[in-house]
């Protein structure tokens, strides 16, 4: 005779058992639909290419959707990017050319502005005619001449092509640099309360540079962009040198394909011209 404790005892014991046991099927009928799975998954098709390409194909989407979401996170350079066209939505391969004539103290020649950017920023490279020295930019280094740091005008000049443009109040952000609204819808001053003023109307956003060694970091410690409430494009840049505001103009500005470029750009200092740069080709292109 099972006595009551004995029996629960013996209920329990099969129970467990039974539970083992549905342990043990399932786990093999879990391995057996896992490897029929693998064999008839449609991942496994992939095997039949190139591993290396897999990658690229990958690190690319990866890539893109990082760049991207780092050149939405400011409201106002996400807006501009869109209006600039299609080189500011793709993964960061496209580089684009400018060729035209650079004006300073009186002497002209060609130049060739090749831009190129990624997720760490941007590359500019600065070619002009006459056996004279290369010059770049980048967010890392700074201003360059043939690989050595730039000083004095040269690097004022280099800042100037490579900053006070409208691909730069995009890219900015990528180097960690603030954005802050000064003003909305704001006019000449000469305009006043005018109820007659038909001129443009800006609103004022001004770029700090985050900070870095003096060497690599811009001479300007900020930019203040007008953009203009109507084409949503930059018509002005006001950057500090030595103590001096100095005012770049953009006009022009043409849509070549898909993307907008302005075709000349006017530095000032007060009412002396410090240099000019007039556009006549421009393009876009992919790294090779």
């Amino acid at each position: 005779m099972i006595t009551r404790k004995n029996s629960f005892s013996f209920r329990y014991k099969l129970a467990m058992s039974a539970i083992v046991l549905i342990g043990v099927i399932a786990a093999a009928f879990a391995i057996n639909a896992q490897g029929w799975l693998g064999r008839n998954a449609p991942i496994q098709a992939v095997t039949t290419l190139d591993g290396t390409a897999m990658v690229e194909v990958s690190q690319q989407a990866v890539r893109q959707g990082l760049l991207n979401a780092k050149l939405a996170l400011q409201p106002e350079a996400n807006r501009m990017r869109r209006r600039l066209g299609n080189r500011f939505l793709t993964q960061g391969n496209s580089i684009s050319t400018l060729v035209g004539t650079l004006t300073t103290g009186g002497q002209s020649q060609m130049v060739r502005i090749v831009r190129g950017y990624g997720e760490n920023g941007e590359s500019i490279s600065i070619e002009r005619t006459g056996n004279l020295p290369s010059m770049s930019w980048n967010d890392n280094t700074g201003a360059l001449v043939n690989g050595a740091k730039a000083t004095g005008e040269t690097r004022l000049m280099i800042e100037r092509l490579a900053l006070d443009s409208a691909d730069q109040f995009v890219l900015a952000q990528l180097r960690g640099a603030s954005y802050r609204t000064i003003a909305r819808n704001a006019r000449p001053a000469e305009a006043g309360d005018s109820d007659s003023y038909r001129g443009p109307v800006w609103d004022l956003i001004s770029i700090g540079e985050p900070k870095r060694l003096a060497d690599k970091a811009p001479t300007s410690a900020s930019r203040q962009y007008y953009v203009n409430t109507s084409t949503g494009l930059v018509d002005r840049v006001l950057s500090q040198e030595n103590g001096q505001t100095v005012t770049a103009e953009l006009s022009g500005w043409t849509q070549v394909g898909n993307e907008r470029f302005a075709t000349k750009i006017v530095w000032q200092q007060g009412s002396q011209k410090l240099m000019e740069l007039v556009i006549n080709n421009a393009g876009i292109g992919n790294r090779q």
